[in-house]
């Protein structure tokens, strides 16, 4: 296996992180939604977090990063 460059194995690493915690948000939004009685308020900040999750990009693939420039403040 060859090795990463820092740069690619740093963007590669925020993008995993950033779909987990998209994900941990979409189960903790589905399990309050589901949960009675229902804070609106919670409700109305973890949507709004979520989205900001969804629009801080697209989840790319190490030959995503690999193709693009070498610069990490890019990704």
């Amino acid at each position: 296996m060859a090795e990463m460059e820092p740069q690619v194995m740093m963007a590669v690493l925020q993008d995993m992180m950033r779909e987990k915690r998209k994900e941990m948000m979409e189960m903790s939004l589905k399990h309050l939604t589901e949960s009675e009685p229902v804070r609106e308020e919670w409700k109305e900040m973890m949507e709004v977090y979520l989205k900001h999750l969804i629009r801080s990009g697209p989840v790319m693939t190490t030959n995503d990063v690999a193709s693009g420039p070498n610069d990490v403040s890019t990704v």
